[in-house]
């Protein structure tokens, strides 16, 4: 994947901060027409949180694994709430810059639209490779709804002083909701349409769900040496 503009990471947190505002105003919800290729993008911090290890898993629409790369970098910055991508950006760029064939569409681990500055990892992300995006998280950032009825399928609007920013989706009968976002190029029904037809045997997205798995394996396989 062809990054479209260089990001700095290590930047004071003002700097961040501002960055993430004028981002904001370039995400483009649109539909989504149609895919065939997904992408799930993961990642885990050492224990002393000085490093990165992340992941990134190409699978189609049936479930067949197309791609899958491991790489770490250093953190560059502590993580702090709502600003993980530059914690984990110099990580997560390795790995997409190894993925030759870009994806229909790119499942990040973290959150979109559904972040305080209307900025988060996936969107990003999104707005650097100008791919369609979406955020998957496992709580709320920011925002409320209501709750969740009980099966697969069934969701809640995420909002925000009025504005829906996203949707807590139960994705798994017995499982919790997934915070779904968008990140750039999609629309919300277009990314709940494809977390849903993604999902098998976990409450994640089976690419996503790879894509963590690896992520964890890569750091026990350093840090239990």
């Amino acid at each position: 994947m062809r990054a479209h503009f260089e990001e700095g990471w290590q930047v004071p947190r003002h700097a961040a901060i501002a960055r993430q505002i004028m981002l904001s105003g370039l995400v483009g919800p649109r539909p989504l027409e149609g895919w065939r290729m997904a992408a799930g993008l993961a990642f885990v911090f050492s224990r002393d949180g000085q490093r990165c290890w992340a992941a990134g898993v190409v699978a189609d629409r049936q479930g067949n694994y197309v791609r899958q790369v491991i790489d770490a970098a250093p953190v560059p910055v502590s993580y702090t709430a709502g600003l993980l991508a530059y914690a984990v950006g110099p990580a997560v760029q390795q790995v997409l810059n190894q993925i030759d064939e870009p994806p229909d569409v790119l499942l990040c681990l973290g959150h979109g639209l559904a972040h305080p500055r209307r900025c988060g990892l996936a969107c990003h992300i999104g707005l650097i490779y100008d791919i369609p995006t979406i955020g998957c998280a496992q709580r709320l950032l920011i925002g409320e709804h209501k709750p969740v009825g009980p099966d697969p399928g069934a969701g809640e609007p995420v909002a925000d002083n009025g504005e829906v920013i996203g949707a807590a989706l139960r994705t798994q009968c017995g499982a919790n909701p997934i915070i779904v976002s968008i990140g750039h190029n999609l629309d919300l029904s277009s990314a709940i349409a494809v977390v849903l037809s993604s999902v098998v045997e976990s409450r994640w997205p089976e690419p996503l769900r790879c894509a963590r798995q690896l992520a964890r394996q890569a750091r026990a396989g350093c840090e239990d040496q």
